[in-house]
């Protein structure tokens, strides 16, 4: 198997514990698709003509999971661990894909669903353009703050230190200079990506997350990094720490998401549920980017190595500490995720107000609302 495929089915097998443990449900292949795009796995492209299942039933044993089907929509189908006892019948509640019907899903005249919070940090922001849809906007995020002199010029020298840094240990990586594994690659890839530009551009809350990821692989297998690649990966994590202070709402995201008060999980189904929405009333009122702004937020949980390690030498680079403290992976995703959603919401309900007349907003509004309620109800939960 080649390093995609086996990146795929440790996706699958980890989807389809955690939906068992938390929902006892299973994983529909509609979220399997999305989670397997969000992780950046090369090996989805070969997937997406409709081959996911054909994938799921081939590697079955290794992945110790199974695939399950509803018993009346046999489109529809997910998986389970292998060890699960999955009642075909009774197992599929909230599991199916969301369905827009104004019977199921239209919010009663006298009902109001919940205000969005201000000052939520989100990766993304959106504004109404001049033909009326919704579309991605810069995140106040990414606009950085220079309190000094030397601020500015201090910014951009770190700012260009951490993308020439990760792209060129990902060359390195890439070209099989250095030996480890190929997710240390795709992150720095992502990274370089995500950084903004001296222009307030690219997603500063994104790239943070990701180098978040590094840092935790680093931690957990620094035992077994050559020591050239650790020092180099060390260097860019102490670049990146000294660039946050230039973007405040980082430390704002941190705070909120050490303080959450919630243990739940975020409802996927709700926020498949908006997407689904979301994707219905385009282009009429979003543009196409609005609902994979949503996947992209939904950072991927990258695994380090769980088999036994050998003890570290003690002349070995060692990750920084990071002076805003450590966050849960899962916490800090559903955390993003619904901070993008939150923002969103704020933004659309600006729309009774452009289209007066028009009864796609209200239409839109009346599919969406419930489920963003649920997001928005977890959010408040969350933050308290």
């Amino acid at each position: 198997m080649g390093e995609d495929e086996l990146r795929a089915i440790g996706l699958l097998t980890d989807l389809a514990e955690n939906y068992w443990r938390h929902f006892r449900q299973p994983c529909s292949l509609a979220r399997v698709g999305h989670e397997l795009a969000a992780s950046g796995i090369k090996y989805s492209e070969r997937l997406s003509s409709g081959k996911l299942k054909d994938f799921v039933k081939r590697t079955e044993a290794a992945g110790q999971y199974r695939l399950v089907q509803h018993p009346d929509e046999t489109s529809l189908m997910g998986i389970v661990p292998a060890r699960a006892r999955f009642n075909e019948k009774n197992d599929w509640h909230d599991t199916a894909p969301p369905r827009l019907s104004l019977a199921a899903h239209k919010v009663p005249p006298d009902s109001m669903a919940l205000e969005a919070l201000d000052g939520v940090p989100s990766a993304f922001d959106y504004r109404w353009s001049k033909d009326k849809r919704v579309v991605l906007d810069n995140s106040s995020a990414n606009i950085p703050v220079f309190p000094f002199p030397s601020s500015e010029r201090d910014h951009d020298r770190r700012l260009s230190a951490c993308r020439e840094l990760s792209s060129a240990l990902a060359s390195d990586i890439r070209r099989k200079n250095i030996n480890v594994r190929g997710e240390y690659r795709l992150e720095l890839e992502r990274y370089g990506q995500r950084l903004p530009d001296t222009k307030s551009d690219g997603n500063i809350i994104l790239a943070d997350a990701t180098m978040r990821i590094l840092r935790s692989l680093f931690a957990a297998e620094v035992s077994v990094l050559p020591a050239s690649f650790a020092a180099s990966l060390k260097i860019i994590l102490e670049q990146h720490i000294a660039l946050r202070p230039y973007y405040p709402e980082l430390e704002t995201l941190y705070r909120d998401i050490r303080s959450g008060r919630l243990e739940e999980p975020l409802p996927l189904d709700a926020v498949d549920g908006v997407v689904y929405a979301i994707q219905e009333a385009t282009p009429q009122v979003f543009d196409p980017s609005v609902s994979t702004a949503i996947d992209e937020s939904a950072t991927p949980i990258v695994s380090a190595l769980t088999e036994d390690l050998p003890s570290v030498d003690p002349s070995q680079p060692l990750p920084p500490p990071d002076p805003l403290g450590e966050l849960d992976p899962k916490k800090s995703r559903d955390f993003q995720v619904a901070a993008v959603i939150n923002k969103l919401w704020a933004v659309f309900l600006d729309g009774e107000r452009i289209h007066k007349s028009s009864g796609a907003w209200r239409t839109t509004y009346e599919f969406l609302a419930p489920h963003v309620t649920r997001v928005l109800q977890w959010l408040h939960g969350f933050i308290g």
